[in-house]
């Protein structure tokens, strides 16, 4: 019995491992699953890239479906996985049916190449009032920035030169809204917005990875994952997170839940089988 009590337990383990958090996820994009590509003589163009959250997203390339606006599906980028690069005028444009957000835990694994100022990793919302808008981008190589709909906020933070998970929370439970920012779980940026306004964001307006809210100041570098939860995630859950983004960017490539099911049974049976 204690057998199956440990070989549960290292199931479980490595299962959170394989998966991220599932209460209130509302998109998860990755670039080795659900991507389909064209080639167009040099490289493979994303045409579509399929939401894993089940919440029937996906992503296509740009303000035109054709040509260069698209990114690229970059194989064996970083841990043995692909990647989907944007080249500083590629995005990717969110459709389908995405929620209102008012608080949100935004996560990615990201890798910035060379300079492309003011570019963003993905916008949602609308410019216009106080809170409209939840954003990350680089202002320059040793600036970062979230722009809230109106108003710039700016912190220090140098480039990185190697693959980086960023984690952003939007959270509106003080009755003020709160943006927290993350790289590889250090924190390097807290934000309230002006006047005690809240985040909202509603689910008509535009949603991009890879550039501001209308396909501009665009992304210049490499995207692994990208997902989105329609909550702030309490410090244990960001935690749960994190771990499965740095088991996926520098770890052992987990593997799939189907996999992990057939290897515990099998393990399960030969346990059963010696008593």
């Amino acid at each position: 019995m204690l057998r199956i009590f440990i070989l549960l337990f290292l199931f479980l383990t490595a299962y959170s491992s394989a998966n991220p958090l599932t209460n209130g996820l509302v998109a998860w994009f990755k670039a080795d699953t659900g991507v389909s590509t064209t080639f167009d003589g040099t490289n493979n163009r994303v045409d579509f890239w399929a939401d894993q959250s089940g919440q029937n997203l996906f992503a296509t390339g740009g303000v035109s479906a054709s040509g260069a606006t698209r990114p690229i599906l970059v194989d064996g980028v970083v841990n043995g996985l692909p990647a989907l690069r944007f080249d500083g005028t590629s995005s990717a444009d969110l459709s389908g049916n995405f929620k209102d957000l008012t608080n949100a835990t935004v996560f990615a694994i990201t890798k910035y190449q060379s300079a492309n100022n003011n570019d963003y990793t993905y916008a949602f919302g609308i410019n216009g009032p106080t809170g409209s808008q939840m954003t990350f981008s680089r202002l320059n190589d040793s600036q970062v920035k979230h722009f809230d709909g109106a108003a710039n906020h700016v912190v220090s933070l140098p480039i990185e030169t190697e693959f980086s998970y960023l984690t952003q929370t939007y959270d509106n439970s003080s009755g003020t809204g709160v943006q927290t920012a993350f790289r590889d779980g250090v924190q390097f940026m807290s934000t309230s917005l002006a006047g005690g306004a809240t985040y909202s964001v509603n689910s008509s307006d535009s949603f991009f990875i890879g550039s501001w809210s209308d396909s501009t100041f665009n992304f210049k570098g490499d995207m692994v994952e990208f997902i989105v939860y329609d909550r702030a995630l309490s410090t244990g859950e960001q935690l749960q997170v994190e771990a499965y983004l740095e088991a996926r960017l520098n770890g052992t490539p987990v593997p799939e839940p189907s996999t992990l099911i057939c290897l515990f049974s099998a393990l399960l049976l030969m346990v059963c089988r010696k008593r």
